[in-house]
């Protein structure tokens, strides 16, 4: 059972954690966004590679919804 929510999740990150994710998310670097999210969320237990994942999916469509409106 996954019980990880990207959406409840995102806003309890630092504001430069977030731009950061951000920012890599838009430049399709996705692995460097993996690893910032895991190594600095301090989230514990320290979210997997799916949960890491998850919460890039959700950032994609948050920015991808923005550039259409």
């Amino acid at each position: 059972m996954n019980t990880f929510d990207a959406q409840a999740v995102w806003p309890r990150l630092s504001a430069e954690l977030r731009a950061e994710i951000d920012d890599l998310v838009v430049a399709r670097r996705n692995i460097q966004a993996i690893v910032a999210f895991r190594d600095r969320s301090g989230i514990e237990p320290r979210p997997g590679i799916a949960n890491a994942a998850e919460l890039l999916q959700y950032r994609l469509d948050a920015l991808l919804g923005q550039e259409g409106a």
